[in-house]
């Protein structure tokens, strides 16, 4: 259980530590789904220091738990906006995995 906790934690550190300096950096796919300047901003942010709390839950696992809960939060908001854009399922299925996969890191965590 635990090597699982480890691998899980480590794919979602990689992967939101990548989307959240996307979409601070302003890439075009990210333009598209938050129309404003300000949300893609704080949105990446909030990316980045759940992924930050991550990264350090290897040394204080207290941390793990409110980074999952961070990105768990962030991915229920994400399939809003998702749905109010209104974009396909097909697109809604990186952010409903994802958002799974945290809410499982979640689980293992508590």
């Amino acid at each position: 259980m635990e090597v699982a906790r480890v691998v899980l934690q480590l794919l979602l550190v990689i992967v939101f530590s990548m989307t959240g300096i996307r979409k601070i950096a302003g890439v075009e796919m990210y333009q598209r789904a938050l129309s404003k300047h300000e949300h893609r901003i704080t949105v990446g942010f909030i990316e980045m220091v759940a992924a930050i709390c991550l990264l350090l839950g290897f040394y204080y696992e207290t941390l793990v738990m409110y980074g999952a809960l961070i990105l768990v939060v962030l991915a229920i908001g994400r399939v809003r906006t998702h749905l109010r854009v209104t974009q396909t399922f097909r697109e809604l299925l990186p952010t409903i995995f994802f958002g799974f996969l945290a809410l499982l890191l979640l689980f293992l965590v508590v």
